[in-house]
Protein backbone atom coordinates (compact mmCIF):
# COMPACT_ATOMS: atom_id res chain seq x y z
CA UNK A 1 0.00 0.00 0.00
CA UNK A 2 1.41 3.51 -0.86
CA UNK A 3 2.42 5.93 2.12
CA UNK A 4 0.09 9.27 1.47
CA UNK A 5 3.42 10.97 1.38
CA UNK A 6 4.17 9.23 -1.72
CA UNK A 7 0.54 9.03 -3.35
CA UNK A 8 1.01 10.06 -7.21
CA UNK A 9 -2.13 11.65 -9.04
CA UNK A 10 -3.63 10.06 -11.55
CA UNK A 11 -3.47 11.10 -14.87
CA UNK A 12 -5.15 14.34 -15.38
CA UNK A 13 -9.08 14.14 -15.90
CA UNK A 14 -10.64 16.21 -18.31
CA UNK A 15 -11.49 19.62 -16.32
CA UNK A 16 -14.78 21.54 -16.49
CA UNK A 17 -14.22 24.84 -16.56
CA UNK A 18 -16.19 28.15 -15.35
CA UNK A 19 -17.47 26.50 -12.07
CA UNK A 20 -17.89 29.65 -9.68
CA UNK A 21 -16.93 28.97 -5.97
CA UNK A 22 -20.14 28.83 -3.46
CA UNK A 23 -18.71 30.71 -0.45
CA UNK A 24 -20.19 33.87 0.64
CA UNK A 25 -18.56 36.82 -0.61
CA UNK A 26 -16.15 35.01 -2.75
CA UNK A 27 -15.81 35.96 -6.72
CA UNK A 28 -13.21 33.17 -7.43
CA UNK A 29 -14.18 30.07 -9.71
CA UNK A 30 -13.61 26.33 -9.08
CA UNK A 31 -10.31 24.73 -10.51
CA UNK A 32 -8.89 21.04 -11.02
CA UNK A 33 -6.85 19.86 -7.89
CA UNK A 34 -5.28 16.91 -6.51
CA UNK A 35 -5.23 16.18 -2.92
CA UNK A 36 -1.98 14.65 -1.91
CA UNK A 37 -3.89 13.69 1.66
CA UNK A 38 -7.16 12.31 0.19
CA UNK A 39 -5.86 10.76 -2.87
CA UNK A 40 -8.00 12.06 -4.92
CA UNK A 41 -9.05 14.94 -7.43
CA UNK A 42 -11.24 17.91 -6.64
CA UNK A 43 -12.12 21.16 -7.50
CA UNK A 44 -10.56 24.13 -5.21
CA UNK A 45 -11.25 27.59 -5.31
CA UNK A 46 -8.54 29.79 -7.18
CA UNK A 47 -8.58 32.14 -3.97
CA UNK A 48 -6.99 29.63 -1.53
CA UNK A 49 -5.62 29.75 0.69
CA UNK A 50 -8.03 32.91 1.96
CA UNK A 51 -11.15 30.53 0.40
CA UNK A 52 -11.82 26.84 1.02
CA UNK A 53 -14.50 26.64 -1.69
CA UNK A 54 -14.53 22.46 -3.12
CA UNK A 55 -16.65 20.78 -5.15
CA UNK A 56 -15.84 16.86 -4.92
CA UNK A 57 -15.28 14.75 -8.51
CA UNK A 58 -16.94 11.65 -10.21
CA UNK A 59 -14.06 9.57 -11.62
CA UNK A 60 -14.11 11.10 -14.94
CA UNK A 61 -13.24 14.81 -13.45
CA UNK A 62 -17.05 15.53 -14.11
CA UNK A 63 -18.00 17.83 -10.80
CA UNK A 64 -20.05 15.74 -8.37
CA UNK A 65 -23.17 18.05 -7.29
CA UNK A 66 -22.89 21.63 -7.20
CA UNK A 67 -20.22 24.03 -6.15
CA UNK A 68 -20.82 24.03 -2.20
CA UNK A 69 -19.95 26.16 0.97
CA UNK A 70 -18.04 25.16 4.08
CA UNK A 71 -21.40 25.41 6.10
CA UNK A 72 -23.10 23.33 3.88
CA UNK A 73 -20.00 20.61 3.87
CA UNK A 74 -20.33 20.85 7.57
CA UNK A 75 -24.25 19.91 7.70
CA UNK A 76 -24.16 17.46 5.48
CA UNK A 77 -21.26 15.34 7.31
CA UNK A 78 -22.68 16.02 10.82
CA UNK A 79 -26.63 14.35 9.00
CA UNK A 80 -24.09 11.47 7.42
CA UNK A 81 -23.15 10.68 10.80
CA UNK A 82 -25.93 10.98 12.58
CA UNK A 83 -27.77 8.69 10.09
CA UNK A 84 -25.00 5.80 9.59
CA UNK A 85 -25.20 5.18 12.81
CA UNK A 86 -28.48 3.37 12.12
CA UNK A 87 -26.55 0.70 9.73
CA UNK A 88 -23.27 0.99 11.22
CA UNK A 89 -24.55 0.51 15.08
CA UNK A 90 -26.33 -2.50 13.48
CA UNK A 91 -30.60 -1.19 13.92
CA UNK A 92 -30.60 -1.96 10.31
CA UNK A 93 -28.57 -3.01 7.16
CA UNK A 94 -27.54 -0.33 5.43
CA UNK A 95 -30.18 -0.44 2.44
CA UNK A 96 -32.79 -1.15 4.99
CA UNK A 97 -31.48 2.03 7.10
CA UNK A 98 -32.07 4.08 3.43
CA UNK A 99 -35.70 2.82 3.06
CA UNK A 100 -36.24 3.74 6.68
CA UNK A 101 -34.90 7.30 5.85
CA UNK A 102 -37.10 7.68 2.90
CA UNK A 103 -40.12 7.17 4.13
CA UNK A 104 -39.76 9.11 7.87
CA UNK A 105 -39.00 11.90 5.38
CA UNK A 106 -42.10 11.60 2.95
CA UNK A 107 -40.46 12.95 -0.17
CA UNK A 108 -41.10 11.32 -3.55
CA UNK A 109 -36.93 11.00 -3.90
CA UNK A 110 -34.86 10.97 -1.16
CA UNK A 111 -31.89 12.61 -2.08
CA UNK A 112 -28.60 11.29 -1.72
CA UNK A 113 -27.06 13.51 1.36
CA UNK A 114 -24.62 14.65 -1.42
CA UNK A 115 -27.28 16.98 -2.81
CA UNK A 116 -28.84 17.94 0.16
CA UNK A 117 -29.44 21.46 1.42
CA UNK A 118 -28.28 22.53 4.56
CA UNK A 119 -32.66 22.89 5.40
CA UNK A 120 -32.70 18.99 4.20
CA UNK A 121 -29.47 17.62 6.14
CA UNK A 122 -31.44 19.51 9.56
CA UNK A 123 -34.36 17.62 8.54
CA UNK A 124 -32.45 14.29 8.38
CA UNK A 125 -30.91 15.40 11.58
CA UNK A 126 -34.14 15.90 13.67
CA UNK A 127 -35.78 12.77 12.02
CA UNK A 128 -32.94 10.48 13.57
CA UNK A 129 -33.10 11.94 16.88
CA UNK A 130 -36.66 11.90 17.38
CA UNK A 131 -37.69 8.46 15.32
CA UNK A 132 -34.03 6.83 15.53
CA UNK A 133 -33.14 4.14 17.36
CA UNK A 134 -32.09 5.99 20.81
CA UNK A 135 -35.73 7.20 20.69
CA UNK A 136 -38.84 6.31 22.07
CA UNK A 137 -40.77 6.07 18.46
CA UNK A 138 -37.99 3.66 17.17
Amino acid sequence: MDDLNTLKAPERPLEVKGLKCAEPGCTGTLALRWSQKIGKWFYGCQNWPNCNGVLPTKPDGSPHGEPRTRELMGWRRKAHEVFDRIWKDGHLKRGQAYAWLHKQLGWKEAPHMEYMTIEQCQQVIRIVAERGPDSSNW
